[in-house]
């Protein structure tokens, strides 16, 4: 069976508004996370200095740190298409104001694959720097691609922002399915959490399990 892959991925985008702005204005990004989207994307940034007022205005930013900005903007072509594929992007390190890191998660490799030949065919010159299984929680692949896509699509949110009926239908699942099979990969979630943080004994969940 196939396994959940963790990749880091390369690309070289010449249209990210607000890595272009930062660099104009003489700040250099320590690090950034970004949640892309098909026309917007929001970008968390953390700069090596302490921004300031003029350089908020520019960006059209709002402090949340000392250093450490949010901003929007109009998604770039790498964002647009990453919001789009079978990928989940879990963080990000910009080289300069072209190159930039990706860390995505890939429910398997043939999806992985897949994402890097669309990156390029858009002419985003991906390299894909390092790749490895994920084991550790033993989820499915089908269970992580159902739970990211959850997770992506604010439903954890407190204010939850979509619906397990209409994660189903872009899915193309009946929502029932998703329920189960989100319901299974949280389980799993939890155990590895409390067996890694002491809280139950490693081997004892089926005895300490209410479902067993």
């Amino acid at each position: 069976m196939q396994k959940p892959v963790r990749a880091t991925i390369r690309v070289v985008r010449r249209d990210c508004e607000v890595t272009k702005k930062l660099y104009e204005l003489g700040l250099r990004p320590k690090a950034m996370r970004v949640k892309p989207g098909p026309e917007k994307s929001v970008h968390i940034v953390t700069l090596e200095e302490e921004p300031s007022e003029e350089h908020l205005r520019e960006l059209g930013a709002r402090k949340i740190g000392e250093r450490t900005i949010v901003v929007a903007s109009r998604s770039c072509t790498a964002c647009r298409l990453l919001s789009q594929l079978d990928v989940y992007v879990v963080g990000d390190r910009p080289l300069d104001a072209e190159r930039i890191d990706y860390d995505v998660i890939a429910p398997d490799r043939g999806r992985l694959k897949s994402a890097v030949l669309m990156l390029a065919s858009a002419g985003l010159q991906p390299k894909l720097l390092a790749s490895e299984e994920l084991k550790a929680v033993g989820l499915t692949p089908r269970q992580l691609e159902f739970l990211l896509m959850a997770y992506r699509e604010g439903f954890f949110c407190v204010d939850r922002k979509t619906t397990l009926t209409e994660i189903a239908n872009k899915l193309g699942v009946k929502p029932g399915s998703l329920e189960d099979v989100v319901r299974r990969a949280l389980k799993k979630v939890v155990e590895y959490y409390l067996i890694n943080e002491g809280v139950i004994p490693s081997g004892s969940s089926d005895v300490l399990d209410g479902c067993a």
